[in-house]
């Protein structure tokens, strides 16, 4: 018995999309639940210093692992970066808030990422048994198309 070739190649090259597009989504679902650990720790951290006295001393993290020495000289308002090197002055509430709003639209993202994974491999679950089974139908009957050409494919 002999199956379509073009219809295989077809199904072989949606399995293989299909499996690119669960990478994109798993990687960005890593983002997305590294971005809301982080602002996590930042509003946990924003928590901490309002109850702290003026001229505490503490550690200011630079970047890649190195910190400064440095005291609270004010622990109503902090700076934050808003992209293109620009920085504003907000108050601690208005800064959890805007974290807050940030972390529901990351929460939005990681539903939507979920989902998206969810269905793409609900469509593999039904694609990869059919391909299994035109391969071993190959194997069987040989893989042609309908000038009689001969061949094999392996799928992996």
């Amino acid at each position: 018995m002999k199956i379509d070739r073009e219809k295989f190649t077809e199904k072989v090259m949606q399995a293989e999309l299909l499996k690119k597009q669960a990478e994109t989504a798993t990687s960005q679902l890593e983002n997305v639940i590294k971005s809301l650990s982080e602002m996590s720790v930042t509003k946990d951290a924003l928590g901490e210093i309002s109850g702290l006295p003026v001229g505490t001393e503490t550690l200011v993290p630079l970047g890649s692992g190195i910190y400064l020495k440095g005291t609270i000289s004010d622990k109503k308002n902090v700076f934050i970066g808003l992209g293109a090197e620009t920085i504003v002055e907000k108050e601690i509430s208005e800064a959890v808030a805007i974290l807050d709003e940030q972390m529901k639209k990351l929460e939005d993202a990681r539903e939507h990422l979920n989902s998206t994974s969810e269905q793409i491999n609900e469509t593999l679950k039904i694609l990869v048994p059919e391909l299994e089974e035109m391969a071993r139908q190959a194997q069987i009957g040989g893989l042609g198309n309908s000038e009689g050409e001969g061949g094999f494919v392996r799928v992996s």
